[in-house]
Formats: structure tokens, C-alpha cells, sequence
């Protein structure tokens, strides 16, 4: 059973696949799929970074991937960042998804396999990685 928290020494590692098919543009409470998954990104991100704050520094407490997928595979941040380099453009990066046609979810979950046999050797004695 994992139980180490995730600290800047035993940082966590998180990686977000977000699907950004054409199907994400369906209505969804007067916003598309896509807008409330984003939102919810968004709020999830910005909880991580309070977590990681203390006074004016911000601690590398989670290692952050995010990887938006349709019929292939968009690294949006460009590698797994550290929550405190991730922070300062994760809301530009996060601007510019827009969605694609088809849905390839198994790409997705084999791009963050390749990410997790990459780092999985790192984080031996950190928290258990969440996808």
C-alpha cells in the first residue's frame, strides 16, 4: 500500500489525458464537454498549486502531464513539469486546446504508459503515480 505523501523530495506524479474529440463539443449545462472539462482541469491544477504553496514559493510537489488526445496524441505541456514550472503557462497552454475529430483513447492511455516506464524508476519512494 502506498501511504508517502507527496512532498518536493517525494514529489507525485500526475498525468491528465483529456479527450478533445468532436464529441467534447456537445452541450453540456449551456457550455460545451470540452469547456467543463477544462473548468474542472483548471480546478484541479489550481489545488495542486495551493498544496505546493507556502507563503510566496511554490514547491515542486507534483510532477504535472497533461496530454490531450483525439486521433492522436498532443502533449500540451510539452514533457512532465514540475507543478512549480508548469504553473506559469499552464493557462496559456491551456487555451489553445481545441477539439479534433476522432477518439483514439488507447493512444492516450499508451502515451502515459511510455511516460510512466520513463519516470517510474525516479519516483520509487514517492507517492503511487495517478492517470
Amino acid at each position: 500500500m502506498y501511504d508517502v505523501l507527496a512532498t518536493s523530495r517525494t514529489p507525485a506524479l500526475v498525468l491528465y489525458l483529456l479527450d478533445v474529440s468532436a464529441s467534447m463539443e456537445r452541450p453540456m449545462g449551456g457550455r460545451t464537454r470540452l469547456e467543463v472539462a477544462l473548468d474542472a482541469l483548471r480546478e484541479a491544477l489550481s489545488a495542486m498549486l495551493f498544496r505546493s504553496t507556502k507563503g510566496a514559493q511554490i514547491s515542486p510537489r507534483y510532477l504535472v502531464g497533461i496530454f490531450a488526445y483525439s486521433t492522436d496524441v498532443f502533449d500540451v505541456l510539452g514533457g512532465v513539469l514540475p507543478i512549480d514550472q508548469a504553473a506559469p503557462v499552464l493557462d496559456e497552454r491551456l487555451k489553445v486546446i481545441r477539439t479534433q475529430q476522432g477518439t483514439e483513447t488507447a493512444r492516450a492511455f499508451y502515451q502515459a504508459a511510455r511516460v510512466l516506464q520513463q519516470w517510474l524508476s525516479r519516483l520509487y519512494h514517492c507517492p503511487a503515480p495517478l492517470i
